[in-house]
């Protein structure tokens, strides 16, 4: 007898049995049900199928289950399908994963800043709180033969390591100040940072490509984002964004974001494996620049001091202050901003030595250090003993 349609009469013995579409609009399938669903279709001997793909009729018991719910019970009990189901899944998870994890793109940079010998990069570096960006120069030959100089921005300055010494020099205060390598951790700027970006870089994610230009030439690069820890560890993450150049392995821009500053870090020019000059790991001080005992101002990532510190230090902490004062002529140009101090705070906790190092106009510079000879402070520590330390205070003026 041939077999009837079941879209042609309802039977009598009971409700027509739902279809795969309306166990869907019934039912939360989850996603075992599904491919569940659709691997026993795919096993099952049907004689013909519906347009969902279901069976019209066929002496199969498995294809018999198929107009009902496929629980999770039941998927056990068909070891093969199993097996190709996990499989499936898993490398699809795997496929996923890799798709956007940017670990090996990481890990490549990393080695190709560990195979080089020497190094000269040029760039700029623009910062969310000054206008004019800064320029530097980087020469390295090892983590301590480095020249690093800062033309402009938040901290110019001359950094050079020569193997035994490092010398650090400001221009804005025309002082100096050495202390061994040893001791320092600005022997290896970006290079160094590079070099342990594959243990330091956490949860990197591929976010896409990007153009930018570099040097008056576009390139082509990943963008990588990610996070890293604050150098001495404080609340929170530095945010970071790499612009990777696959096709080198080098990164061609990053951008650093923590406490609602950013800043961006562009290479226009990385030179690696080239001679050197003997006389570039040398610091020669221009003209009347003075030794200083005490901590200067010196680059540094965000996130990180940007003050040179000994070891084992404590910095001084506020106690008073009094606010600073507009004069008339700053008040009259409607002149806002910051001046920032280069401020000696002595074993009292009293400012001993004030020098400007960022101006606004002079009447502001007067009425900053005015302000801030009145403030007092917790002095700074150095084996649990007060210490004079220099530091970077900003006074800001705002009008109301």
């Amino acid at each position: 007898m041939p077999t009837q349609a079941r879209s042609a009469e309802v039977p009598d013995s009971g409700p027509p049995a739902p279809s795969l579409f309306d166990l869907s609009q019934r039912r939360s399938f989850n996603s075992w049900k599904i491919f569940g669903t659709i691997l026993l279709a795919r096993q099952s001997p049907c004689r013909s199928k519906t347009f969902l793909g279901g069976c019209e009729a066929t002496d199969s018991p498995i294809a018999a289950d198929l107009d009902r719910p496929i629980f999770l019970w039941q998927i056990f009990l068909y070891p093969g399908q199993m097996r190709f189901l996990l499989s499936l899944m898993l490398v699809s998870c795997a496929f996923s994963r890799g798709r956007n994890d940017g670990s090996a793109l990481i890990q490549a940079v990393t080695d190709t800043a560990k195979m080089a010998k020497t190094w000269r990069i040029e760039g700029s570096i623009e910062d969310s709180r000054y206008v004019q960006p800064a320029t530097f120069t980087l020469v390295m030959r090892s983590p301590r033969e480095v020249r690093f100089q800062q033309i402009g921005g938040a901290t110019p300055a001359v950094i050079v390591c020569d193997t035994a010494n490092l010398w650090a020099y400001s221009p804005p205060l025309n002082r100096y100040r050495t202390q061994p390598v040893s001791e320092s951790t600005l022997c290896s700027p970006i290079v160094g940072d590079w070099k342990s970006l594959s243990s330091a870089f956490k949860s990197p994610v591929l976010a896409g490509r990007r153009t930018v230009e570099i040097g008056g030439r576009k390139t082509d690069c990943e963008v990588v984002r990610g996070k890293s820890e604050a150098t001495p560890p404080l609340s929170g993450d530095i945010k970071r964004e790499l612009c990777i150049d696959t096709s080198t392995n080098l990164i061609v821009s990053e951008k650093d974001e923590y406490r609602g500053e950013a800043r961006t870090y562009t290479y226009n020019k990385i030179e690696r494996d080239i001679d050197m000059l003997p006389d570039v790991f040398v610091l020669k001080l221009p003209p009347g620049s003075q030794p200083t005992p005490y901590e200067i101002p010196a680059p540094a990532r965000l996130g990180r001091t940007s003050v040179l510190r000994e070891p084992g230090t404590t910095v001084p902490r506020l106690v008073s202050k009094r606010d600073p004062v507009y004069d008339e002529a700053s008040r009259g140009a409607k002149i806002e901003g910051t001046v920032v101090l280069y401020v000696v705070i002595d074993a009292n906790g009293v400012p001993s030595e004030i020098n400007v190092y960022r101006h606004l106009t002079p009447g502001l510079d007067a009425s900053a250090i005015e302000s801030v000879k009145q403030w007092h402070f917790t002095p700074a520590t150095k084996d649990n003993q007060p210490i004079a330390l220099g530091a970077t205070i900003e006074v800001n003026f705002r009008l109301r």
